[in-house]
């Protein structure tokens, strides 16, 4: 990729950096209850999280959605989005040999 290239991508918004070596186990779709989480090797990030609150006047449902590259990582956790708009994800357990990450407190299974 020459210089111009480079640029281009910048200022187009390319925010997205390769996942680093060692953060390759990140790499996959992630599934629990109401809540997805794609990680592309690339480092650009879907995700897609929808709870509902039970009140006495009924139930309420809200979805959150996130997509965009990853910005930095923070030890295990990482921050998707560019400057001014971004969104942190807190991994409290990263990736195991079980296909199993615990991200904002959900654990999430690996999918095949």
């Amino acid at each position: 990729m020459n210089l111009m290239q480079n640029l281009f991508g910048l200022f187009a918004g390319d925010g997205a950096a390769q996942i680093p070596a060692s953060k390759q186990g990140y790499i996959g779709d992630w599934k629990a209850d109401g809540m997805d989480l794609s990680i592309a090797a690339d480092g650009e990030v879907r995700f897609r999280q929808i709870t509902t609150t039970q009140t006495a006047e009924g139930a309420t449902t809200k979805a959150r959605n996130v997509s965009g590259p990853i910005a930095r990582w923070e030890g295990d956790s990482f921050v998707v989005g560019l400057t001014g708009s971004h969104a942190t994800f807190q991994v409290d357990a990263p990736p195991s040999a079980e296909g199993r990450m615990t991200v904002n407190g959900i654990e999430l299974t690996r999918q095949a």
